[in-house]
């Protein structure tokens, strides 16, 4: 079952895919889109962001973000026996990128890549090198994430040098899609001719996936150098216990962590050595 709707300014199309229309509580609704052009071949986008807005009768509404790889991009959605019976309508809207950050480091001197690390809510992060222009300037355009994230810098040569990044981009939800699309599905059991209905096209208006034009300000990033003692303190010790007089042990950072056979060899001679 297949149904496609054309986007006015863009020859390309989305084909949205559905297992089946018609699903039962604790059914999984397998969705599957594809990015294709005016022959219907599968259009290669290298990276993208795909907008699903899955909306009731009543006009309440659940959005999601998939990633979309080369063109294609596919889930499965499972249906609890809480959600309300009824005919639902799913609207897909293709985004060229999700999430681009610009920026500039100020008085960038010998600094070809620094060392880009994201963060997000769920505790999912991906690191990665990003090469620095002579002027300063850098750019991701890879990072994929939904609602919010932790962006953090470092120096790939020099860990211990701080950073001046002025970051200047535009939030994710400022975009006109490419292409949109739509198709209905029912939850329950659908009279005859609601069931009939469900093969009708479905219009996908692009006003559904417009942000407001919100643009992030400048942000100016300054880092400061911290020791792994106080990096240490911030993230796992509470404040009645975060104290400077301690010693901190890291395999990581060791040098000679190596020349040992296991962990627990390791430990045995750093804590010797505390004594």
């Amino acid at each position: 079952m297949k149904s496609t709707i054309q986007a006015q300014q863009n020859k390309h199309r989305l084909d949205i895919q559905l297992n089946k229309n018609v699903l039962q509580p604790g059914d999984s609704l397998i969705v599957k889109v594809d990015y294709k052009d005016s022959s219907g071949r599968i259009i290669n986008q290298s990276l993208a962001t795909l907008e699903l807005i899955i909306e009731n009768e009543q006009g309440l509404r659940t959005q999601l973000r998939w990633p979309m790889i080369n063109g294609q991009a596919s889930g499965a959605l499972y249906l609890p026996d809480s959600l309300a019976r009824g005919k639902y309508t799913l609207l897909a809207g293709l985004q060229q990128r999700f999430f681009e950050v610009r920026g500039k480091i100020q008085d960038a001197k010998n600094i070809g890549s620094i060392q880009a690390m994201l963060l997000t809510k769920t505790g999912d992060w991906a690191d990665q090198e990003v090469p620095v222009s002579q002027n300063g300037t850098f750019s991701i355009n890879n990072w994929l994430f939904e609602d919010n994230a932790l962006m953090a810098f470092s120096d790939a040569g020099n860990t211990k040098r701080p950073l001046n990044i002025r970051i200047s981009t535009l939030l994710d939800s400022t975009y006109k899609p490419l292409a949109v699309a739509g198709k209905v599905f029912y939850l329950g059991k659908p009279s005859s001719a609601m069931r009939l209905s469900l093969d009708q096209p479905v219009k996908a208006p692009e006003a559904s996936f417009a942000g407001q034009g919100i643009e992030l300000q400048a942000v100016v990033v300054t880092g400061t150098t911290k020791s792994p003692a106080q990096q240490f303190d911030e993230e796992y010790v509470s404040g009645l216990f975060q104290s400077g007089n301690e010693r901190l042990i890291s395999i990581m950072d060791d040098p000679h962590a190596l020349g040992f056979s296991d962990i627990f060899t390791f430990c045995r001679v750093e804590l010797q050595v505390c004594k």
